[in-house]
């Protein structure tokens, strides 16, 4: 079971300490982002992930015109405006989705998704200078940063209420 969580408009994003920055993904960091995604989704959703190969996502864009969306190509993107970011620092060592949505309650938000740090890189700051780079990116685009939490994953759950997320 997840829980949503936003990031109040009175909320002031931390100057972040950290060396690197964030970045659009490109096509050399695709191969590594595939794998950080297959991660994501066996170490947080606890289920196997998608097959992200080309020859997958070409089988899939084929399959009929409706499906030539980056929704398709990206798990757990909407089909409005998607990016995919990494942190870099030398080389990447986080990732993080933003993509326009609607939420009932929360009207026009980015949702944030797929945020993820490499096992190497964790409790150094990156996963605190990746969320806030990315909920910076959403307030640029003048929406709410939200994003879904499992409950069982104390650690983001506490790293995003230090950095004043509250429970939708």
């Amino acid at each position: 079971m997840s829980d949503a969580y936003f990031l109040p408009s009175k909320i002031f994003l931390p100057v972040l300490k950290i060396s690197g920055e964030l970045g659009a993904a490109g096509a050399a960091d695709m191969p590594l982002v595939s794998r950080w995604i297959e991660n994501f989704y066996r170490e947080t959703l606890h289920t196997e992930p998608p097959d992200l190969t080309p020859r997958a996502a070409n089988k899939q864009l084929s399959a009929s015109p409706e499906s030539r969306s980056k929704r398709e190509m990206i798990p757990g993107a909407t089909e409005s405006a998607v990016a995919l970011f990494v942190w870099r620092d030398v080389r990447p060592v986080a990732m993080g989705m933003l993509s326009d949505e609607e939420h009932p309650a929360a009207g026009a938000v980015c949702r944030m998704n797929l945020i993820y740090v490499a096992p190497e890189f964790r409790a150094k700051g990156y996963g605190r200078a990746i969320v806030t780079a990315l909920a910076q990116k959403s307030r640029e685009r003048g929406r709410v940063p939200l994003l879904y939490v499992a409950r069982e994953n104390t650690a983001a759950i506490q790293l995003y209420e230090s950095l004043g997320w509250r429970h939708l």
